[in-house]
C-alpha cells in the first residue's frame, strides 16, 4: 500500500471477530456490492489488535500507525502492518479521510489511490468536468464516472473549497474557509486529486473529448464494477409499475385549432424552383489527379507490401484509442505457419493460436489479416502478386482493433465515430468491415445519425452482410442506404453462410465471394479466402470505378445513383441457383446493366445566354472491357443530329447480358431561317421495320418548341456545372 498523509479507517460495513490463527475481517450483509464479499483471516501479530482500535476509530496515518506499533525488538512489526494494510485496501475496505472535511470510501473493489500529484505551485487545477455533487444518505456526496471513490462531505467548508475550483486556478489562490487552516485546505485538495476528482490545466484525454457529462454516467452506471449501486433486485420493483396506466391519460379535452397557411402568400414570397436550380451550387471540390477515396474502417494492414508500393495509400488512427505498439511481424507468420499447417484440423489449428498468443494479440492478428486481404483487393497495383480492382482510388485505412477487444471494435459509439472520421477525410465510399450482430435489424440512434450525416454528403457505404447464415444480421450491412453485400461461390450460387432476409433482402446485392486472391501481413505470398467480407471488397472497387466514370464523363460523383442503379439492375437467382431466390437478396451484381443505367445515351442541351450548346453521350455497351474503364471518356459528336437512346431491359437470366426492350432514334434539324424544326421518329420494337426519315417533309408551322423523345439532361451553363 502507498502511503498517503490521509487519516485511514475501516469501512463500517467491516466485521472484525478473533479466530484461532489471528483476526478475521467480514464483509456485513448489506456492504456495497462492488466491493469483495468473502472474509479474510489475518495472522496475528504482534500490535494488531491496537492497529484495528486505530483503524475503527480513524484517528491516525498509516505512517502514524506504523511509529505507534514497531519497537526495537520487533522489526519487522511495520512491514507486517503495511502488507496487512495493502490486503485490506485492495479489496476496497479501507477510507481515506481528511478530517473535519471529508472521506473518501472505494465504490468497488481494488480502488487506487493516485498519489502523484502534480506541482500544486505551478499547475492551474480545476474540478473535472465530470464530478458532481448530491444528496445520499442524509449527507452531500462528490461522485464522478471517472472515479471509483465517492467522496463524502463531512462539512459545508468542504463546499466552499469546491465552489473555488470551478474555474482553473492554482493552489496559492484558494482561501481556506474560516477555522480551517492552510494544511487542512490543502491535504483536501491532495484527497480530491488522488480519487480523480480535480483536473489540471492540460489538454483533455482524446477519450473523453467525445463525451458528454450524463453520457459517460449513464455508461459507467451501465457497467458491473464501476459503482456500488444496487442491480440485483430491480425486478422487486416490478410491482410498482402496476399503478401506472398502459396508455397516458387524455391531458384536457380542449381542442386548440392550428393557424392555417396561405397559399397565395406563400406564393407571392418565395422563389420558384427553376430559380433555385439555377442558383444552386456544390459546395464539395474534387481532386483532379485523385478523385476518389475510400476509406476502409476495418484492422490495421501492412503497408510495406509490394502490392501496396505506389498505391496512394495511408493511414488514420482513430483518436478515441490510445495508440497500440505494433504487431511484430514474427508473429504474423507464427500464426500463418499454424493455419497452413496441413497436419491439423481447424479446431486443432484455433486451439493452437490460443496458445501461442494472447486473447488480445489474436484479435488483432485476425483484424490485421482480414484488412490487409481486402485492401488488396481494393487498391492493390497492378503486376503485383495482389491486384486490386481500384488501384488508382485513393485508400484511407481507419484501424479500430488496436485496443485487440470486440466490444471497442463494434461499439455503436465508436463505428459512429468512424463514420463521422471518414467523413471528415473527404470519403466518397466508406467500407465498413465490422459485424455488429443483431437479431431486430434496429441500430443505435447515435450509428442511425452518424450513417445519415455520411449519406447526405454524397457517401456511399459499403458493408459485408455477414457470414451468420441468416441466424442473425450484421449492422451496418443491415441497416437502410447501405449497400449491404452477400457472397457467391465461383459458380455463381450464393454461400449457404452468406446472410439473407430483413432489409439485406431490400438493399442487399451478390458479388464473388469466394476464392478471392488477397495479401497478408509480411508475406509476399498471396491466400484466397472466401466470405462475405472478401465480396464486399469487390463491390467497393466497383463502385469506385463507376464514380471514376462518372468524372471521366463530366458527371458529379452521385453514390446514390450508383447504388441505385447496382440494385435496380441486379439479376435475380433462378431455380437452378439455389432452392431458396431469397438467399440471392436483391440479385446478383450486373455490371453492364448498371452501366447502361446510369451511362446510357442522353443528349445534353446548354443554355448560355443566347448561345445553344447540344452535346451526344454514347452509352457504353457490354462489350465494352471492364479492363477499360478508366479509359472511357465522353465523346462530343458536334457534326451529327441523330442519337440513339437505349432503355435496358430487366433480364432474369444470369447468363446472358441484358439485352435491350427498345431503341429510339430521335433526328433533330434545324434550317438558319427558323432556327428550331423537328422531326421524330420512334423504333418501340426490335422487331419493327425501322422508317426512314429522308422522305419526310418538315413541318413549315412554327410554334417556338422543340420537342424530343428520350432522356434530355439540361445544362445551366453557370456554377451548378460544378
Amino acid at each position: 500500500m502507498n502511503t498517503s498523509s490521509f487519516k485511514v479507517s475501516l469501512s463500517s460495513d467491516i466485521q472484525v471477530s478473533p479466530s484461532h490463527h489471528g483476526y478475521r475481517f467480514t464483509p456485513s450483509g448489506h456492504s456495497n456490492e462492488g466491493l469483495a464479499t468473502s472474509s479474510l483471516v489475518i495472522p496475528a501479530i504482534p500490535g494488531l489488535e491496537d492497529a484495528i482500535n486505530y483503524l475503527q476509530q480513524g484517528t491516525a496515518t498509516a505512517q502514524e500507525l506504523n511509529g505507534v506499533l514497531k519497537t526495537q525488538e520487533q522489526d519487522q512489526t511495520g512491514v507486517q502492518l503495511a502488507a496487512t494494510l495493502q490486503k485490506l485496501d485492495e479489496r476496497g475496505w479501507l477510507n481515506h479521510a481528511v478530517p473535519p472535511l471529508a472521506i473518501a470510501v472505494p465504490l468497488v473493489e481494488g480502488a487506487q489511490l493516485n498519489l502523484d500529484t502534480p506541482h500544486w505551485n505551478q499547475a492551474q487545477v480545476s474540478l473535472s468536468r465530470f464530478a458532481y455533487q448530491h444528496s445520499y444518505e442524509g449527507g452531500m456526496v462528490l461522485e464522478s464516472p471517472l472515479s471509483k471513490f465517492r467522496v463524502k462531505l463531512l462539512d459545508w467548508r468542504a463546499s466552499g473549497i469546491l465552489a473555488q475550483l470551478a474555474q482553473p486556478q492554482s493552489l496559492r489562490l484558494v482561501t481556506p474557509p474560516p477555522q480551517i487552516g492552510p494544511e487542512t485546505a490543502y491535504q483536501f485538495l491532495n484527497l480530491l486529486w488522488s480519487t480523480g476528482f480535480l483536473s489540471i490545466d492540460e489538454a483533455e484525454a482524446p477519450a473523453l473529448k467525445l463525451w458528454d457529462f450524463h453520457n459517460l454516467l449513464f455508461h459507467s452506471r451501465c457497467r458491473q464494477g464501476r459503482h456500488d449501486y444496487p442491480t440485483a433486485h430491480i425486478e422487486g420493483s416490478l410491482d410498482v409499475w402496476d399503478d401506472f396506466p398502459v396508455v397516458k391519460p387524455p391531458m384536457s379535452g380542449q381542442i386548440v385549432a392550428l393557424p392555417q397557411l396561405s397559399l397565395d402568400s406563400i406564393r407571392q414570397r418565395d422563389r420558384t424552383l427553376t430559380t433555385e436550380i439555377e442558383k444552386r451550387q456544390s459546395i464539395r471540390e474534387y481532386d483532379d489527379k485523385h478523385p476518389i477515396t475510400i476509406v476502409i474502417l476495418d484492422g490495421n494492414p501492412d503497408h510495406t507490401l509490394s502490392c501496396f508500393t505506389g498505391a496512394e495509400i495511408s493511414k488514420v488512427f482513430p483518436y478515441w484509442h490510445q495508440p497500440a505498439d505494433p504487431v511484430p511481424n514474427e508473429a504474423y507468420l507464427q500464426f500463418q505457419a499454424i493455419d497452413n499447417n496441413e497436419d491439423i484440423d481447424k479446431d486443432q489449428k484455433a486451439e493452437a493460436q490460443k496458445a501461442a498468443f494472447s486473447d488480445s494479440l489474436l484479435k488483432r492478428i485476425h483484424g490485421d489479416n482480414h484488412a490487409c486481404h481486402i485492401t488488396s483487393t481494393i487498391v492493390g497495383q497492378e503486376n503485383t502478386p495482389s491486384p486490386g480492382l481500384a488501384p488508382n482510388c485513393r485508400v484511407i485505412n481507419v484501424p479500430l482493433n488496436t485496443t485487440g477487444t470486440d466490444e471497442e471494435f463494434i461499439s455503436p459509439i465508436n463505428l459512429a465515430r468512424a463514420f463521422e472520421l471518414g467523413l471528415e477525410l473527404g470519403a466518397n465510399i466508406i467500407h465498413c468491415a465490422a459485424c455488429r450482430p443483431t437479431q431486430t435489424g434496429e441500430g443505435e440512434e447515435l450509428l442511425l445519425q452518424a450513417l445519415k450525416k455520411c449519406q447526405d454528403n454524397n457517401i456511399l457505404i459499403v458493408a459485408p452482410a455477414g457470414n451468420n447464415k441468416g441466424e442473425c444480421w450484421c449492422m451496418p450491412a443491415s441497416l437502410p442506404s447501405v449497400l449491404s453485400v452477400g457472397a457467391l461461390k465461383p459458380d455463381g450460387t450464393p454461400y449457404k453462410f452468406s446472410n439473407w432476409g430483413g432489409n439485406n433482402a431490400l438493399e442487399g446485392i451478390m458479388a464473388p465471394g469466394g476464392e478471392i486472391l488477397g495479401a497478408q501481413p509480411a508475406n509476399e505470398e498471396p491466400v484466397r479466402l472466401k466470405g462475405t467480407s472478401m465480396a464486399a471488397p469487390v463491390m467497393t472497387g466497383l463502385c469506385g470505378l463507376l464514380m471514376s466514370l462518372q468524372l471521366q464523363q463530366g458527371k458529379p460523383i452521385d453514390a446514390e445513383a450508383i447504388r441505385a442503379a447496382l440494385l435496380n439492375t441486379a439479376i435475380p437467382c433462378t431455380a437452378e441457383d439455389t432452392d431458396e431466390p431469397e438467399r440471392c437478396l436483391r440479385g446478383k451484381v450486373n455490371l453492364p446493366g448498371a452501366m447502361g443505367l446510369l451511362f446510357g445515351e442522353s443528349v445534353t442541351i446548354s443554355f448560355a445566354g443566347e448561345q445553344v450548346t447540344r452535346t451526344e453521350h454514347h452509352r457504353i455497351t457490354s462489350s465494352d472491357s471492364i479492363a477499360d474503364i478508366n479509359s472511357i471518356t465522353p465523346q462530343e459528336h458536334s457534326s451529327h443530329n441523330a442519337v440513339s437512346l437505349a432503355v435496358p431491359e430487366e433480364n432474369h437470366n444470369s447468363n446472358q447480358v441484358a439485352p435491350f426492350l427498345e431503341q429510339t432514334t430521335i433526328n433533330v434539324s434545324a434550317s438558319k431561317a427558323d432556327q428550331a424544326s423537328t422531326v421524330g421518329t420512334v423504333v418501340s420494337q426490335k422487331s419493327s421495320p425501322i422508317i426512314n426519315p429522308q422522305g419526310i417533309t418538315p413541318s413549315t408551322a412554327y410554334s417556338g418548341h422543340v420537342y424530343i423523345l428520350g432522356t434530355i439532361g439540361y445544362d445551366f451553363g453557370d456554377e451548378s456545372r460544378r
